[in-house]
């Protein structure tokens, strides 16, 4: 009863023209960028995939010997773009196992020890008709799944649908990164939200596929604080999170790498208060923070909250076309900054990630030190279970050197993209434009997405750092200071160098 949904499946040569999983790695980098989030995201799934099927095939030699590589990719791929979420199984999905009755419970409690599969937390149901609909930000019908009906039940909207209009759903709050990099389209009008990163200097382990996926290995993990335990694996990240305190921001010599130690505080006999009875100087105090700073910067090195920064649509009231056929806007979407309209985002959390890389410890009234020795012994105390300690507002000079670190990172992050966002604005809507929903049209919607949303938050930090500037000078005019060097509005644009 099935074969004939199945036939109209997408073939692997049908997915390998426009889904990105599929991509060689040079043609993946050529169009989106090295390190990128599409890049990223795509990556992640291609691994997951992959590692999937190995993992099965090791365990079954019958699986091995009768799915390939290809056919498990296909069909992953279908049910990944394709099904849909009717929650827990009910007790009328009951089926038997190797010919004995099981209770559903029963059934549910094999599959977590045979498999290491919790079906209790919801299954994924391919739905022939209802996954021809095609994705839109502002769908004109909205679906449900009826455990009583056992089926998926689809309604228009309050608006109705128009007529000669396609039914159009959505697919769930997903980036335009996102998106692109699980279902191999984005609708290119602006509706969708979008994404970028700060993490500049080191891979997110935890890549935003949740429970599905994760670099996060299991066997070099503590089963009790989530710490990275592995030796190699623990090395590689002191040595990738130390390149983002190489600057020294705030300080008027270089420090140089600290020594890591164990200690979750950071407090190792050298540092600890009674050493400090004797008037500890700066070359004893900027050391002892780097270590702390260092070592926070390891324990969330994969918390994707501190490092990523999600933007509101670019044009949030953008409607469907009549048919998915057809582009719905001409002109490639951006980002209206000028104060008008509904743009708001939170970026408090990457702006706290860079006051913890600028940290000296002269701020907070000294008190660096103290803050965030306290901040790490709670979470230690806790397993780890608390979220990231956040560096709150202190003073002016403080929120300069943060938002010039941030500016840091999105020019960084902006550089490694393969066109500009000029460039590709250009490239959209020039003489030969790309042909629509090719491959070349949607990585460039994708790519663009994620430029603007660097460069409107690179926008926003230089018009903050300077303000922060022009009021530090106005401060220090009136206090009569004679405009001479400020350590604490120190930022380099070169690593530092200790003498």
């Amino acid at each position: 009863e099935m074969l004939p949904f199945f036939d109209i499946l997408p073939t692997y040569q049908n997915l390998s023209s426009y889904h990105p999983i599929l991509w060689t790695e040079d043609v993946r980098t050529k169009l989106l960028g090295k390190h990128t989030v599409s890049y990223d995201l795509v990556k992640a799934y291609g691994d997951m995939i992959e590692s999937e099927y190995d993992a099965f095939a090791t365990q079954s030699t019958i699986f091995a010997s009768r799915t390939t590589k290809e056919e498990y990719t296909t069909m992953r791929i279908n049910v990944m773009s394709r099904s849909f979420g009717p929650g827990p199984p009910g007790l009328e999905e009951e089926i038997s196992l190797a010919g004995d009755k099981k209770s559903l419970n029963e059934e549910l409690e094999h599959y977590i020890t045979h498999a290491g599969v919790d079906l209790s937390k919801g299954c994924r149901a391919m739905s022939p008709i209802l996954d021809m609909y095609d994705h839109h930000a502002k769908p004109n019908v909205e679906w449900r799944y009826r455990s009583d009906q056992r089926a998926f039940v689809v309604k228009a909207n309050r608006g109705g649908i128009k007529p000669n209009h396609d039914v159009m759903v959505s697919y769930g709050k997903y980036t335009d990164s996102h998106l692109f990099a699980k279902f191999g389209f984005v609708n290119g009008d602006g509706s969708g939200h979008t994404e970028a990163k700060i993490a500049v200097y080191h891979q997110l382990f935890d890549v935003g596929l949740g429970q599905q996926f994760s670099y996060l290995p299991n066997e070099g993990i503590s089963k009790t604080t989530g710490e990275i335990i592995d030796p190699s694996i623990k090395r590689l990240r002191i040595k990738d999170m130390m390149r983002y305190l190489q600057y020294d921001d705030g300080y008027d010599k270089c420090i140089g790498a600290p020594r890591y130690t164990s200690s979750s505080s950071g407090e190792d006999g050298d540092n600890d208060d009674n050493n400090r009875s004797k008037g500890p100087t700066e070359h004893e105090l900027a050391p002892e923070l780097k270590m702390l700073k260092l070592k926070y910067l390891v324990r969330y090195a994969d918390d994707r909250s501190i490092w990523t920064l999600t933007m509101p649509p670019r044009n949030d009231t953008s409607k469907p076309a009549a048919t998915p056929q057809i582009p719905i806007v001409t002109s490639p979407p951006k980002f209206d900054t000028r104060g008008g309209g509904n743009f708001k985002f939170d970026a408090s959390k990457v702006i706290a990630t860079c006051r913890l890389i600028v940290l000296t410890h002269t701020d907070f009234g000294g008190n660096a030190i103290e803050m965030l020795s306290d901040a790490l012994k709670k979470n230690a105390e806790n397993n780890n279970d608390e979220k990231p300690f956040l560096v709150g507002r202190d003073t002016d000079e403080l929120e300069y050197r943060a938002l010039s670190c941030l500016i840091r990172f999105t020019d960084l992050q902006l550089s490694r993209y393969p066109n500009s966002i000029e460039n590709d604005m250009d490239f959209l809507i020039g003489e030969s434009p790309p042909a629509f929903q090719s491959r070349a049209w949607t990585a460039a919607h994708v790519r663009l997405g994620e430029m603007q949303t660097l460069e409107a938050l690179r926008s926003i930090s230089i018009s903050g750092a300077i303000q922060m500037r022009e009021k530090i000078e106005k401060k220090n005019k009136q206090n009569g200071d004679k405009g001479g060097r400020n350590p604490l509005l120190i930022v380099r644009n070169k690593p530092c160098s200790p003498q």
